[in-house]
């Protein structure tokens, strides 16, 4: 048998879990997934839920999601690049117009949408 040993995330949902006085099951059931989900997670079993599983369990619970994926090991907005600098550096053939059009069109489509700051709105970076 494998014994497996809880994460920080695991841990953190776990107490959080108790302190608001929610089961595993009663957890999975506000969040909309499986008790074996919420169960694997808190023992450490599971080490990289899905962001969807993430963000279920942070409204669930209360809890910011990007703490959460912090935890997990996912990429959060603090440690994401720039536009200009992701752009320099993946594709360094670009001139400086055309990171500067970049740059520009981004503005027009968070206006558009209505979205603002620098990181996804809640749910769109989840598939």
């Amino acid at each position: 048998m494998t014994t497996h040993q809880p994460t920080r995330l695991g841990r953190l949902i776990a107490e959080t879990r108790q302190e608001v006085g929610l089961s595993r099951r009663a957890l999975a059931d506000k969040a909309g997934v499986s008790a074996s989900v919420v169960d694997y997670i808190e023992i450490g079993r599971t080490t990289e839920p899905t962001p969807q599983v993430l963000k279920r369990i942070g409204e669930a619970l209360g809890l910011p999601i990007n703490e959460l994926h912090k935890l997990a090991g996912y990429r959060t907005d603090s440690t994401l690049p720039e536009l200009g600098i992701y752009l320099r550096a993946r594709h360094p053939e670009l001139p400086a117009e055309a990171i500067s059009e970049a740059r520009h069109y981004v503005d027009f489509l968070k206006a558009r949408y209505g979205v603002s700051g620098t990181g996804p709105a809640p749910g769109e970076d989840e598939a």
